[in-house]
């Protein structure tokens, strides 16, 4: 698979080496149409502020797109509606790590639950590198959506955590905890270019969801 890499930062860099680990490519690291137009599919971690002329690219080259930039949220119906109807694939998807699907699959089971008992009251709490620039990230933005009730989400960025994310139910008697933890930034690498080996043959708006329902069996019903 030949590769075109939007951003070469931290895991610009981290995505060619496991790329190439895993067989691949990379052709391009830049905006160059002649080398997008060669590419098979394009991995996108740049920044927010590209990412709909970035999509307008793929789109003009004719080559599908993992987005896992986030922090533009915003522009996510503008981009829906460029990628339809436009031949190209697009994936989205604000924390690649195939534990965090699982996470935020078990908070979707656990939410209408936990509402049946309203004396516990949820509250959600993120922990991510002092580097990252969007606060809540995509990620605590999602399990807000799932939790619903206005959840609360305190956002800390200190030191070198890749990502931490916690739902805690509190009670008078007692307290449930949920958390999902990152140990290093190789999962999101390796679940970007699974993405991109997956959209390849793809048209439409597509999230990581789509992609681990269909790669674990469609009876998990991600």
């Amino acid at each position: 698979m030949k590769i075109a890499l939007f951003g070469y930062g931290k895991m610009g860099k981290l995505v060619e080496t496991i790329a190439k680990q895993r067989g691949h490519a990379i052709i391009a690291k830049g905006r160059q149409p002649t080398e997008i137009a060669e590419a098979d599919v394009i991995i996108d971690f740049s920044h927010a502020s590209s990412v709909v002329d970035h999509v307008r690219l793929a789109i003009d080259a004719g080559t599908s797109i993992v987005i896992g930039t986030t922090g533009w949220d915003q522009e996510i119906d503008t981009v829906k509606s460029m990628v339809g109807g436009s031949g190209i694939g697009a994936l989205y998807c604000p924390n690649f790590s195939v534990g965090m699907a699982l996470f935020l699959k078990l908070l979707s089971k656990m939410a209408p639950l936990m509402k049946e008992f309203p004396e516990y009251d949820p509250v959600g709490v993120e922990f991510h590198h002092n580097q990252k620039k969007d606060s809540p990230s995509g990620s605590a933005k999602k399990i807000s959506e799932i939790v619903g009730g206005d959840l609360a989400f305190t956002s800390i960025r200190c030191g070198s955590i890749p990502g931490k994310h916690q739902v805690i139910f509190d009670s008078p008697v007692d307290t449930i905890t949920i958390s999902h933890e990152v140990r290093n930034r190789e999962g999101f690498a390796v679940g970007s270019i699974k993405a991109a080996e997956w959209i390849i043959d793809k048209q439409g708006w597509h999230t990581f969801n789509d992609m681990v329902g269909t790669l674990y069996g469609a009876h998990h019903s991600f």
